[in-house]
């Protein structure tokens, strides 16, 4: 089981949701959602993830894991 946090800005109100962007927007540079964080490390949106998963070899290490799940 991968362990994660969501923070779903959909069921905020207007201002919340303004003050959640504005966060994201000085933290990463980005304004769109997704954005994806391991830890405290900005990684960035979907593709960013997909390219870091890569680069850090992670892909069958999830794989892997998630399958495993799935048979538990």
């Amino acid at each position: 089981m991968i362990d994660y946090d969501e923070v779903c800005l959909a069921f905020e109100d207007e201002k919340v949701q303004r003050i959640m962007k504005s966060a994201l927007v000085t933290d990463s540079g980005q304004q769109t959602l997704p954005n994806i964080y391991f830890k405290k490390e900005h990684i960035g949106g979907i593709y960013d993830l997909k390219n870091y998963m890569v680069k850090k070899n992670l892909v069958k290490e999830i794989t892997e894991c998630l399958h495993k799940d799935m048979h538990d």
